[in-house]
């Protein structure tokens, strides 16, 4: 006996972002699909009527919606990116025949147009690691689907391995499993190098931890020590998802992105300029000063500093031993600044704590 499904434009609303299998994915297009009803009609999905949507047009749309949210401040990058979104579900609501004889092509490819809109997303923007967690769970878990659907881990561990290393796409791709090597350091210490050729053919230095060996060995090694580490990815097919993941994020994400994003969260955890610019593999500082990016940490400025000046430091010592590692524990920036520092004077080895995530 076969069941009635219904057709309606809540059920194909839920049926679309559940199919999208992230959460955070979910959770904007939820947002962005009822705000822009409720701003065109004042109402909810369920409400929704022909006659609503004969209303459409590219009038409306600009009038209602696009000043709406110009009002409020949106940039116009946000603004294209919700109406991406919109012409989405109505793509969905088309090929479920929801209200059939509407005029969809007019409403997709006239009305919800971007006309007095620029993609003021800017040059380059620096990747943050929510963002390239994002990226990772969004590559294992709807970039890649069907036959292709094992491209997804292997595609994820190249951006992470552009992360973790600061190196040109180009660089990384070309890398074979004979540029690891297992070598002691100046303290004795053990551990796999990897010598990645970048531009001018300069030679860098790359300490790798053993957990992301593994996982790179698991994920691609096939015998062959002379092959490419990443054989079968490419350049174009890594751009392409990292173009497409940032329409949904209204951003201008590139490759070179991950490596601002790779530096600046280098330094804000050591503070260490040193350190960051050897990360970057740059000659000079004032190059790696321009790829460093602090500007949205408020608690890291001269102003909210100084407006504190008030503050009693000395009252940290009443802080439990409890509660200050209640404190350590959500500042992730804090805990991976100890533990670095412990590694350093031989507190603690690599191997001695899992890898910790954390965001600037």
């Amino acid at each position: 006996m076969s069941t009635i499904i219904e057709r309606s434009t809540v059920a194909v609303f839920e049926n679309w972002i559940g199919n999208t299998k992230s959460k955070n994915t979910e959770l904007a297009y939820n947002r962005i699909i009822k705000q822009f009803f409720e701003i065109l009609f004042d109402k909810e999905l369920k409400d929704l009527e022909y006659e609503d949507m004969l209303k459409i047009s590219p009038l409306l749309i600009d009038i209602h919606y696009k000043k709406y949210l110009k009002q409020r401040n949106v940039k116009d990058s946000t603004i294209i990116g919700n109406i991406k979104v919109v012409k989405s579900f109505f793509k969905q609501l088309k090929a479920n025949r929801i209200w059939s004889d509407l005029d969809y092509h007019y409403i997709i490819e006239n009305a919800l147009n971007f006309e007095g809109l620029n993609d003021d997303s800017g040059t380059t923007q620096r990747m943050t690691r929510r963002q390239m967690d994002e990226f990772q769970e969004w590559l294992e878990k709807e970039r890649f689907t069907g036959v292709h659907e094992h491209l997804g881990k292997k595609y994820s561990l190249l951006s992470e391995m552009l992360w973790i290393t600061a190196s040109r796409i180009t660089a990384i791709l070309n890398i074979k499993w004979i540029d690891f090597v297992y070598e002691e350091d100046s303290r004795g210490m053990f551990g796999y190098t990897l010598y990645v050729e970048d531009k001018g053919n300069k030679e860098n230095r790359k300490s790798i931890s053993t957990e992301m060996f593994e996982r790179l060995k698991e994920e691609f090694y096939a015998g062959k020590d002379n092959a490419k580490v990443f054989a079968g990815l490419s350049q174009q097919g890594f751009r392409q998802s990292l173009k497409t993941f940032s329409e949904f994020q209204n951003k201008n994400l590139t490759p070179h992105s991950i490596k601002k994003g790779s530096v600046t969260e280098v330094y804000y955890i050591t503070h260490d300029i040193e350190l960051t610019m050897r990360h970057a593999d740059h000659e000079d500082i004032k190059t790696t000063l321009g790829y460093i990016d602090l500007d949205n940490d408020r608690i890291n400025t001269g102003s909210y500093i100084l407006s504190n000046k008030n503050i009693d430091l000395r009252s940290i010592e009443h802080l439990s031993h409890e509660q200050l590692l209640g404190i350590i524990q959500d500042r992730k920036d804090f805990l991976m600044g100890i533990f670095h520092t412990a590694v350093q004077k031989g507190l603690l080895k690599e191997g001695d704590v899992n890898s910790v995530k954390y965001q600037v």
